[in-house]
């Protein structure tokens, strides 16, 4: 029974960034769609269903699983590799890391001339699981059946053993499967910073932590939504693509008072001699 939502057609749901900052900036879902159905305009994501072939790679790089209306592709595979029927458009580099560690995938069995592009995203995958230091996948070709097929039934031969299944999107999930990998970096300009705690409180992974001495910033938690720099009045904050092992960021806040209003604050510049407020009036004009 197909659902309500997928008869729909494709479409952003509330946990879009772009609907929940005003200056948000994601477009990975832009990027990485093969018919260019999605588009931003005006700030907000748009998409053509006209154009959309429903082939789920939106789902698999939202970084907060906001796509609605499509379900993933069903992939066939035997003894740890995929193997035909194949999609006319090849999966997402982020989908195929599903099948390497939900279903121990390693490789596939198929004609690379008659599918180039798969070529290309197994070369794309064997990229990534380099920088992530696991076993990279292979090519075969489809071996020849010693047994006529059209004679099959006559000698009651049954089918190779073969399954299928879907794998569950979202980068969410995936954070979760490569706990130990960070391919995000944020990046803080400590001269810029206030600590108004805008970009914590913004951030849906909660990979920032303040504590009232030291800023804590988990980056193996990030998805890349960039709501944290979307709502950075400041902009102190970046955020870039950057595969790494990495520990936590540690950023150590400075306790002063401020020379104007004399109220304590924190910074993460030390030689911050003025409050947020006080900056905000050239004459210090806080109560």
């Amino acid at each position: 029974m197909i659902s309500n939502a997928l008869l729909k057609g494709v479409e952003p749901g509330e946990r879009c960034v772009r609907r929940q900052f005003r200056y948000a900036s994601c477009d990975a879902c832009v990027r990485v769609c093969p018919t260019q159905a999605l588009s931003c305009a005006d700030g907000k994501l748009v998409v053509d269903n006209d154009h959309c072939v429903k082939c789920a790679a939106c789902l698999f790089v939202c970084p907060v699983e906001a796509i609605e209306g499509v379900e993933t592709e069903k992939r066939f595979f035997r003894d740890h590799i995929l193997v035909a029927p194949f999609s006319v458009i090849a999966p997402t580099v982020e989908e195929l890391l599903f099948w390497h560690v939900e279903n121990h995938i390693r490789g596939v069995e198929m004609d690379p001339l008659r599918h180039p592009q798969w070529m290309l995203a197994i070369a794309r995958l064997n990229l990534r699981l380099r920088e992530y230091g696991q076993p990279e996948w292979t090519f075969s070709r489809p071996a020849q059946s010693k047994i006529n097929t059209s004679r099959r039934a006559l000698f009651h031969v049954g089918p190779e053993k073969t399954a299928s299944a879907r794998v569950q999107p979202g980068l969410r999930r995936w954070r979760q499967l490569w706990a130990w990998m960070s391919d995000f970096r944020v990046t803080i300009d400590k001269h810029k910073c206030t600590l108004c705690g805008a970009c914590w409180r913004a951030c849906p992974q909660k990979l920032m932590i303040f504590n009232g001495e030291e800023l804590i910033i988990e980056d193996v938690k990030c998805t890349g939504c960039g709501a944290c720099a979307a709502v950075c009045v400041y902009q102190a904050l970046t955020l870039m693509p950057f595969v790494s092992q990495r520990e936590h960021q540690h950023f150590i806040a400075s306790e002063s008072h401020c020379v104007c209003c004399h109220k304590r604050f924190w910074s993460l510049n030390a030689t911050t001699k003025r409050c947020l407020f006080c900056q905000r009036h050239s004459h210090g004009m806080r109560d």
